[in-house]
Parts: C-alpha cells; sequence; structure tokens
C-alpha cells in the first residue's frame, strides 16, 4: 500500500513539473523565414538599378540612314558628328573639322552566305562607294565619294561632309567593285554596281 501511494505520489509530481515546463517555454520563431521576409521588405522598398552606366569612350552614335542584306553581305548606311583628327589632314579633299557637318558612313561586312572569300563579320575591302543627296524641301544637293578608312569601331568608307541645309534628304548610294585596285579569283564572279536608296533626316548638331 505504502509503494503504491509512493508511486502515485511521484507520477502527480512528474505530471505537475511537465505542465508547469510546457507553459513556460516560448514558442520557436522561425529564424530563417524571419530572415527572408524582412529580405524581401527590404528589396521591395529598395530603387531600382536597371540604367547602365555610360561609357564615355564609346564614340558618337550612329544616325541610321538604310540598311540592307545581299551578296553575301550586310550594307548599312549611317552618319556621325564629324570625325575628328583624321590622318591624312585633307583626306580626298575632305574638308576639316570646323568646317564639316558630318561624317557620312558606309559599313559593309560579310554575312553567312558570302560566296567571294569572306568570313561572316569580315569588312568588305575593294568598294567604290559614291553618294548623292538631296534635301526634299529646298532641292539643296551633294554628291561626291567615300573612301576607305578606319577607326576604333574598325574598318569603314567615309568622309567628313559640309551640308547644305537641315531637312529630310534622299539619298542614293552607289557600291561597286574598285577593280583599278582590287582583284579577284577562284570565286563566284562579283556582283554588278547597286544603288541603295533611303530617306533621312539631317539636323545641325
Amino acid at each position: 500500500m505504502f509503494n503504491k501511494k509512493l508511486i502515485l505520489s511521484s507520477l502527480v509530481l512528474s505530471l505537475g513539473i511537465l505542465m508547469l515546463a510546457g507553459c513556460s517555454a516560448k514558442p520557436e520563431v522561425n529564424s530563417d523565414s524571419s530572415h527572408q521576409e524582412t529580405k524581401k521588405a527590404k528589396t521591395a522598398n529598395a530603387p531600382e538599378h536597371n540604367a547602365q552606366p555610360v561609357d564615355a569612350a564609346a564614340g558618337p552614335v550612329d544616325v541610321p540612314i538604310g540598311k540592307e542584306n545581299k551578296f553575301g553581305t550586310e550594307f548599312v548606311f549611317v552618319y556621325i558628328p564629324v570625325a575628328k583628327n583624321v590622318h591624312p589632314v585633307n583626306y580626298h579633299g575632305m574638308p576639316g573639322d570646323k568646317e564639316a557637318d558630318i561624317h557620312l558612313e558606309g559599313d559593309f561586312h560579310a554575312i553567312e552566305d558570302n560566296k567571294w572569300g569572306f568570313a561572316p563579320g569580315d569588312w568588305i575591302p575593294g568598294m567604290k562607294v559614291t553618294y548623292e543627296a538631296i534635301n526634299k524641301k529646298t532641292s539643296d544637293k551633294l554628291s561626291g565619294r567615300l573612301y576607305p578608312m578606319t577607326a576604333g569601331d574598325g574598318p569603314h568608307y567615309g568622309l567628313n561632309v559640309k551640308m547644305p541645309s537641315e531637312g529630310t534628304y534622299d539619298f542614293t548610294f552607289w557600291v561597286e567593285l574598285d577593280t583599278d585596285n582590287f582583284a579577284y579569283h577562284d570565286v563566284e564572279e562579283w556582283w554588278t554596281k547597286q544603288e541603295f536608296k533611303y530617306t533621312a533626316d539631317y539636323k545641325k548638331q
């Protein structure tokens, strides 16, 4: 009888201790979950930084005139602000930096189906490039030839030119093989003289 009372007393005491421990225990906090929620809140309030840094050494931006692909070549015509420090000075009678308004360019590079010995991306040399531009409103006209040269962004055909007036111009470019200075063999016959017509605006900067 004594042993039963002792055992019963022990059980009651143990049960009381467990109950007290359960009441005093603090609920666990999921520290990882709390950290994630805090991080999300900070991210939601943080300013976005999508703008890319400006590369001051990248050079002037091209103003597009026209572009098309044919004969395994990408033909691109653009103009940029006047090209400075061109060597030699007065290259093919080119006006000086202060006299010219723009640098007119023709950029020709091989694409996948080129059959004249050039790998995709290669610059196409040996071209004779002439042009004419007529102001649609005033009928002011300029014409000339673009010559091979190179710059920080690679080789091209170009020349600084003086624009007669602001406005919208009809540009015509003619591109052909410069047979006086360039020859070919063991490839397909070279394509004939090509004409490219575009319309573009010019505004003095």
